[in-house]
């Protein structure tokens, strides 16, 4: 089994990969819903079919990126492309719509590099696919 190394990853909006970026997390949870009755001796639950899903990606605040960072604003509706491997073709995806819910930058500090962080709730299905 191959693994994959961190320092390939991507992750676009839309067509545009976000510059600087350190690294990020996707976070895929699957509902669930009470099925228990009178007489069960313990609680019982079915999938609800509705899965919901997060990210983070954290990086270093660059001013310059104008098609990436600078989209990146609370409450933007963002067509986003996660790419652990690369995009190179035939890699792995996760492709999916997310409102931007939080957007950070700091510490800043005396010769430091800014840091940059933002959240995303996923909106709608996150699509596993691979690059073309």
């Amino acid at each position: 089994m191959t693994t994959i190394k961190g320092n390939s990853g991507v992750v676009k909006v839309a067509a545009n990969a976000i510059a600087e970026l350190t690294g990020f997390t996707i976070t895929e949870t699957g509902g669930t819903a009470e099925d228990t009755s009178l007489g069960d001796t313990a609680r019982t639950y079915l999938p609800d079919g509705l899965p919901t899903w997060t990210a983070t990606v954290n990086g270093h605040w660059f001013l310059g990126d104008t098609n990436g960072q600078d989209l990146i604003i609370i409450g933007a509706v963002l067509s986003l492309s996660f790419n652990p491997a690369g995009t190179a073709a035939a890699t792995k995806k996760l492709d999916g719509t997310g409102i931007v819910t939080q957007v950070q930058h700091g510490e800043i500090g005396n010769g430091q590099v800014v840091p940059f962080s933002a959240q995303f709730q996923g909106t709608g299905p996150l699509v596993r696919g691979a690059n073309a």
